[in-house]
C-alpha cells in the first residue's frame, strides 16, 4: 500500500511538473486570444458592423419589457378610414374647424394638429384660422431633405406655434430616435411638433417655474431642472448615425393603444365627455391606412403617426415634472 501511495505521489509529481511548464504558454496563449478577440470586436464596433445586432438586442428588450397602460393624460383623435369615406381627402378647413370647436368647447390643455394645413383646403379659410390662432394649438411643418421637399405650416400661424415632423429613421427603417431641436443661426429656431406640445403642456400646467421650461447647451437640452443628453454618432448601440440636431431615444409605451383614441365622427357627434378632453393633450392625426402614416417601431409594427408623437410628448412631459 505504501509503495502505490509513493508511485502515486511521484506521478502526481510529474504530472505537476508538466502544467508548470505548460502554464506559462497557456497564459500567453489565453493573452494572445484575448487581445485579437478585443481588436475585432472593437474595429467591427468602430465600423458599424455589430449596430444592426445591437439594435435588434435593443428591440427585444424593449418587447419583452411589461407594457405601460394607456397614457389618460392624452387623447388621440384619429383620422379613419370610416371620416375619410364620409368626409372626403384632404378634410376641409371647415370641418377641421368643426373638430377644433368641438374640442376647445372642452378646456384641452393642447391640441396638436397633426395634419399638413398648406395650402388651404376650402370652404372654411377664415373660420380654420381663427381656430389656429387659439394659443393652445400647435400645428406641423416639414423642413424637408434633398429626397422629399419642405411643407410650410400655415401662413396665419405664429412661429412659436409651429414644430416640425420631420423624423430621424435608423438604417433598418426603424424609428427609434426622436430629433427634438435644430438651432438655427437666425435665432428662429426649428422645435419637434412633439416638443412643442410639451412645452405648451408644462407651461399651462405650471404657470410660473423655478427654472426656465426649456434650454440648451452644446450636447444637452434642458427640460426644466432635467437634463436630455444629445445622442452622438457612436451612443449605445450606434456607430453610423445622423445625429444632426439634438436627437433622443424614443420610449415606447406598449405595444398597442399608448393612449385613448377616438375618431373624428365621434367629435363631430358630440360624443365626448369633458373629462374626456379637459387639461388633456390631445393629438389629431391618421390612423387610416390608406394615408400611409405610419413608421416601423422596435415593436416590428407600424406605429402610426400621432401614435408615434404619443411617445414623444409624454416622455418629454414626465421627464420635466
Amino acid at each position: 500500500m505504501l509503495s502505490l501511495i509513493g508511485r502515486c505521489k511521484t506521478q502526481a509529481q510529474e504530472i505537476g511538473g508538466q502544467i508548470a511548464r505548460w502554464l506559462p504558454f497557456s497564459r500567453q496563449a489565453c493573452l494572445t486570444a484575448s487581445l485579437v478577440a478585443t481588436t475585432l470586436v472593437t474595429g467591427m464596433t468602430k465600423a458599424g458592423m455589430l449596430q444592426r445586432f445591437e439594435l435588434f438586442t435593443f428591440d427585444f428588450l424593449l418587447q419583452v419589457k411589461p407594457a405601460l397602460p394607456a397614457d389618460d393624460r392624452m387623447l388621440v383623435v384619429g383620422i379613419t378610414e370610416a371620416d375619410i369615406r364620409t368626409s372626403g381627402w384632404p378634410l376641409s378647413d371647415h370641418l377641421v374647424a368643426s373638430v377644433l370647436e368641438q374640442l376647445q368647447a372642452n378646456k384641452p390643455s393642447v391640441v396638436g394638429l397633426d395634419v399638413y394645413r398648406y395650402p388651404t383646403h376650402p370652404p372654411g379659410r377664415e373660420r380654420l384660422a381663427a381656430q389656429l390662432g387659439q394659443d393652445n394649438v400647435v400645428v406641423i411643418m416639414n423642413v424637408g431633405s434633398n429626397e422629399v421637399g419642405a411643407v410650410p405650416p400655415p401662413e396665419t400661424v405664429g412661429w412659436e406655434q409651429v414644430g416640425f415632423n420631420d423624423l430621424s429613421i435608423d438604417p433598418d427603417g426603424t424609428l427609434r430616435r426622436a430629433l427634438l431641436f435644430v438651432p438655427h443661426q437666425s435665432e428662429q429656431h426649428f422645435y419637434s411638433f412633439g416638443l412643442r406640445v410639451a412645452l405648451r403642456y408644462l407651461a399651462d400646467a405650471n404657470p410660473a417655474p423655478d427654472t426656465p421650461l426649456f434650454d440648451y447647451e452644446d450636447q444637452t437640452l434642458w427640460l426644466g431642472s432635467h437634463a436630455i443628453p444629445r445622442l452622438r454618432t457612436n451612443s449605445g448601440g450606434y456607430q453610423t448615425i445622423d445625429n444632426a440636431g439634438y436627437q433622443t431615444l424614443l420610449r415606447f409605451r406598449a405595444r398597442h393603444n399608448p393612449a385613448p383614441q377616438v375618431s373624428i365622427a365621434n367629435v363631430l357627434a358630440g360624443e365626448l365627455s369633458r373629462d374626456e378632453v379637459e387639461a388633456k393633450v390631445v393629438l389629431i392625426g391618421s390612423v387610416a391606412p390608406s394615408l400611409k402614416d405610419e413608421f416601423y417601431s422596435p415593436y416590428n409594427a407600424a406605429e402610426q403617426g400621432p401614435f408615434t408623437l404619443s411617445g414623444v410628448t409624454p416622455m418629454l412631459r414626465s421627464l420635466a415634472n
